[in-house]
């Protein structure tokens, strides 16, 4: 099958763009002014849509050919908004190049592949221009930089290796998933949008100089501290330790402060929710933007534009009126959510990677991971589905934050806030205790992440400074620009980024063996992903660990039965690994117990 590459130039200005409209509505607002299109080792053709589009027709008609974009779901929805329907699946160069570690964007993918040099200059200057008005020679110069882009394109197709079969289909599934979106309950958003706008605004009216000063105003909230004989907070952050300790002591000081926090908030959720409707399509659907290996060396899947992955997970209380945007994603009609959760599959990979047999027969077994885990480090002797009682409720969380905290590695002065941040109070010695214990009883972890540290001494002194780590599917986990920092390594996951967004400042054994479980974790969820799919139980979405799966309520427990099974079926290269998942119904996306 040979490869077909299109692009499209479309119109965008202050108000119409695909950033803040979302694929379907910008295409919907929009319009395409130029498309360039060629077949693998042809002539590369650009003209109008009129004047190219007996080729596109011929070129979509071709069973043969394979059609290729650097943003695929852009130009498929271009293409077919026009009527040209491509017989084969479309893919995508900047997903090919996230599965390679290199950058999401076609200037960078060209640069880390051929070293061509791409000048976006003109694209940028065409915002709110529209093409017909172009003098003859500024068109010709559109068509020579659409044309280009292909040539670029290619080029860093050609330049490196295709994905694995199984990436493939991982990375068609997040552009399928894409398309098909979620459905948005409008009507509730709404309705949240002036719950919120009317608490609002008895928050503006309850702040004493709402008519002298902005509501910000550092100097308006010292004045009013100063006149009312109460110490001014030096920061207004909720983790600000002062603060908090003024909020405690003076009540009147604590209700203003909330008032201004509930204002703020206020304004961060205007934001969310309008960025929601501006992307939901009149028949209610939100098309999403999920990211395939979002997290570049992890490999899992992020969100842009509106982060359906980092939805509250409690409801936010606005003046004793609860909205929760978790809420307004509800399943189509006929449809229900099945909310499942891989249970511990960090963990579990971890001591799978580590050699911890006794761990991994002892799931096998019937135990949970927390009492394998005891069983193994403590020398528990109880039966299945006892030891929560047993230990009763400080013993059992301080249980699972040993269990989930100490894996990769963490300090014990670490492992006191940790706990205290899942609602347990650990004292120096306490903690000592169970960083100490837990090395002493995890050797094979402790020796892994030994192993990582020599790797990443190897790297900082290879003429390359990087490496890659083969992963247990036989695919790589990779770094770049290893080097000293600050008395330890430091590292990045984008081949020739060296930005915030591919830095990792403090890479030790432990960070990469983190890195490992994570990517791990990654890719026994996609499998599993994948065999849902193919049942016909689709997965709209993934958020960290948790799958939510759109089902058929007439026969949603036999779906649920299948979904458990064909999620926690173990593949052939981690054939001994117990996989559990947890969850259950939900008329409406929410976090479940």
């Amino acid at each position: 099958m040979k490869k077909a590459y299109v692009d499209f130039e479309t119109f965008f200005s202050d108000d119409i763009s695909v950033v803040t409209q979302g694929n379907d509505n910008y295409i919907a607002a929009a319009d395409a002014y130029i498309v360039a299109a060629a077949v693998e080792g042809e002539e590369i053709h650009c003209g109008t849509l009129k004047e190219m589009g007996p080729r596109l027709e011929q070129m979509a008609n071709n069973p043969t050919l394979e059609p290729w974009a650097a943003n695929s779901n852009f130009d498929q929805g271009w293409s077919e908004k026009y009527g040209w329907t491509f017989r084969n699946p479309w893919q995508c160069a900047l997903d090919l190049a996230a599965f390679h570690q290199m950058s999401r964007n076609l200037a960078g993918f060209a640069k880390q592949t051929t070293g061509a040099e791409m000048d976006k200059g003109i694209r940028d200057r065409m915002r709110g221009v529209h093409y017909e008005t172009l003098p003859a020679d500024e068109q010709l110069k559109m068509q020579e930089y659409c044309a280009g882009d292909i040539v670029e394109m290619a080029a860093a197709i050609d330049a490196v290796a295709p994905m694995t079969p199984i990436e493939k289909r991982i990375a068609e599934y997040t552009r399928r998933a894409n398309r098909r979106g979620v459905l948005i309950d409008v009507d509730r958003v709404k309705k949240d949008r002036d719950v919120i706008e009317e608490a609002q605004h008895e928050a503006f009216k309850a702040v004493p100089w709402n008519q002298d000063a902005a509501l910000g105003s550092p100097g308006a909230l010292k004045d009013w501290c100063i006149a009312n004989n109460i110490p001014a907070p030096t920061s207004r952050a909720k983790t600000n330790d002062y603060c908090n300790q003024l909020l405690k002591q003076h009540p009147a000081l604590a209700e203003v402060m909330g008032n201004l926090r509930l204002h703020n908030k206020a304004n961060t959720m205007f934001k969310k929710i309008d960025s929601l409707l501006e992307r939901v399509r009149p028949d209610g659907i939100l098309p999403m933007d999920l990211m395939y290996c979002g997290a570049p060396h992890t490999r899992r899947w992020s969100s842009r534009g509106f982060n359906i992955q980092n939805l509250e997970k409690v409801a936010t209380d606005f003046k004793g009126r609860q909205v929760y945007p978790r809420n307004w994603i509800i399943p189509r009609p006929g449809k229900i959510f099945l909310i499942l959760d891989f249970a511990q599959i960090e963990p579990r990979c971890l001591n799978w990677l580590a050699g911890n047999y006794s761990m991994l027969e002892a799931m096998r077994s019937g135990f949970s991971y927390y009492e394998a885990y005891a069983k193994m480090a403590r020398g528990w002797s109880g039966t299945p589905g006892t030891i929560k009682k047993e230990l009763g409720s400080k013993g059992y969380t301080l249980l699972k934050n040993e269990c989930l905290g100490c894996g990769y590695g963490m300090g014990w002065t670490r492992f006191v806030s940790y706990a205290a941040e899942r609602g347990v109070v650990v004292t120096d010695d306490e903690a000592k205790a169970v960083i100490n214990a837990f090395r002493s009883n995890n050797k094979p972890i402790v020796k892994l992440w030994r192993q990582m540290d020599a790797v990443i001494r190897q790297a900082a002194v290879n003429k390359s400074r990087s490496f890659e780590l083969e992963m247990p599917t036989g695919d790589f986990l990779k770094y770049f620009g290893v080097r000293s920092n600050k008395g330890g390594y430091k590292g990045f996951v984008i081949k020739g980024d060296f930005g915030k967004q591919s830095i990792q400042e403090r890479l030790w054994g432990g960070t990469l063996t983190e890195n490992i479980c994570q990517r791990m974790s990654r890719d026994l969820m996609a499998e599993g992903i994948l065999r849902c799919e193919d049942a016909g139980m689709p997965v709209p979405f993934t958020v960290h660990d948790e799958l939510i799966l759109e089902v058929d309520k007439d026969n949603k427990e036999e779906a649920k039965t299948e979904a458990i099974r064909l999620l926690t079926m173990a593949p052939e290269w981690a054939s001994e690994l117990p996989l559990a998942v947890d969850g259950g119904f939900a008329e409406c996306y929410t976090k479940l117990d």
